[in-house]
């Protein structure tokens, strides 16, 4: 059993909640173990990241245990849940293409119930249609709940490129510049 917080990587893992089949969705597949189950409700299992586990355990992450640090996440007094490491994934970048990952866990959103939630869909239809269909669905659900920013994943890759391609712009006509 590891506190992430007594080997020092409390600040350095990023925790994430996420559904049963949002790494199958976005194309992450287990490398050792398995991804979340319905059953797993009951008891705080996790998914981590191939990075964090070659860290802790190089011999082997499935069924070992580890508290992430800092307030109860399920709202309950006391510390975090020992949570069973069930599954091992590839690294998975969560915010900008070049900055590398941080060590992650995965949980059941399920265990951790949040405020807010990101809804991911995958298609093979018209992007366009959904981009429309999924916030009316919802508002059809729950007329009171927000939704915004929405977009594909090419423009979200886009806008992590953005800066950088500004950027490489700029020093183009700079140096052109310079060479006049």
């Amino acid at each position: 059993n590891l506190t992430l917080t007594e080997i020092g990587l409390a600040e350095r893992v990023r925790a994430t909640d996420v559904t049963p089949g949002f790494l199958g969705l976005l194309g992450v597949s287990p490398v050792m173990g398995r991804t979340f189950a319905a059953d797993d409700v009951g008891r705080p299992v996790a998914i981590i990241s191939h990075q964090l586990a070659q860290r802790l355990w190089p011999a082997g992450a499935i069924g070992r245990r580890i508290r992430l640090a800092g307030p109860n996440q399920s709202g309950a007094d006391g510390p975090n849940p020992w949570i069973t490491v069930v599954g091992v994934v590839r690294r998975v970048r969560h915010a900008r293409l070049e900055e590398a990952s941080p060590p992650q866990v995965y949980w059941s959103y399920q265990q951790s119930p949040q405020t807010s939630v990101a809804l991911v869909v995958r298609t093979s239809g018209s992007v366009e249609a959904l981009t429309s269909a999924i916030p009316r669905a919802i508002r059809e659900i729950d007329a009171d709940q927000p939704v915004y920013d929405v977009r594909t994943m090419e423009a979200v890759v886009e806008r992590t490129l953005a800066r950088r391609w500004l950027q490489t712009v700029l020093l183009g006509a700079f140096a052109a510049l310079a060479l006049l």
